[in-house]
């Protein structure tokens, strides 16, 4: 199965919070089928020994993007050295063991997909397992750390570049819209191997508990009052023109 596969993970993350980052790390050396990790530093860095079968890029600032930067920066890398598929992790979240066998074997099964996506188990950061949330059931978006891409949907890698700062907080939501504006061939594996450690209130209402860290909640009302010229800057740098509501 993975003969004609060479699969990496692109992680970026801006603070050296070492048990996180060894928490997802570990995650991607323990697939059943091998990956090669790029970590790739906002502004931040680590020592390389600490995690010596990773790839480590640093980035000289941080720039303040939700990650969108250096997961851009990351990809290219990792497509410029011949790995296929890419896949994302955010620092924050981490994989089952499957996870990367799983979007492979899909993509055998139909090698016209252009983009694989997992199902996510979203965790709160007290423990608490939620499991799928309403976003995902209705199959909206696809969260960044539920993709994998093959090479024909590699393009997409310099939208998360280009999107306007303000979109930053929502890039997901972005990013399938134009996956979509592309009519890209998507296949959802229906398995939920990504875990993601929520810090959004919605899910923290959704199950009755309270956040112990700070919440990251987009800011929508301002988000929604730029959305024109948003949504017009991200088409001139793009060329993809994508609609709201996102």
């Amino acid at each position: 199965m993975t003969a004609s596969y060479k699969p990496a993970v692109v992680t970026p993350f801006c603070q050296a919070d070492l048990g996180k980052i060894s928490r997802c790390h570990q995650s991607v050396l323990c697939q059943t089928v091998r990956a090669q990790h790029f970590l790739v530093g906002d502004g931040a860095t680590i020592d390389s020994g600490l995690h010596p079968n990773a790839e480590l890029i640093t980035l000289g600032t941080n720039n303040s993007n939700n990650g969108n930067t250096p997961r851009s920066v990351g990809a290219l890398v990792a497509a410029s050295k011949g790995f296929s598929p890419i896949f994302f992790l955010d620092v924050d979240n981490w994989y089952r063991a499957d996870h990367v066998a799983i979007a492979l074997d899909l993509h055998q099964r139909q090698p016209a997909v252009d983009v694989v996506i997992s199902r996510r188990i979203v965790i709160l950061d007290d423990g608490f397992q939620l499991g799928m949330v309403p976003e995902d059931q209705r199959g909206e978006f696809a969260d960044t750390s539920c993709y994998c891409f093959y090479p024909s949907s590699y393009w997409i890698f310099s939208c998360w570049a280009l999107m306007p700062r303000l979109l930053s907080p929502i890039c997901d939501r972005v990013i399938f819209r134009s996956l979509q504006a592309r009519a890209c061939a998507v296949a959802w594996t229906g398995e939920p191997s990504c875990y993601f450690e929520s810090h959004y209130s919605s899910h923290y209402q959704l199950a009755g508990r309270a956040p112990i860290q700070p919440l990251h909640d987009p800011d929508w009302k301002s988000i929604e009052s730029c959305m024109p010229a948003l949504l017009a800057d991200y088409f001139y740098a793009t060329g993809l023109r994508i609609s709201s509501p996102l």
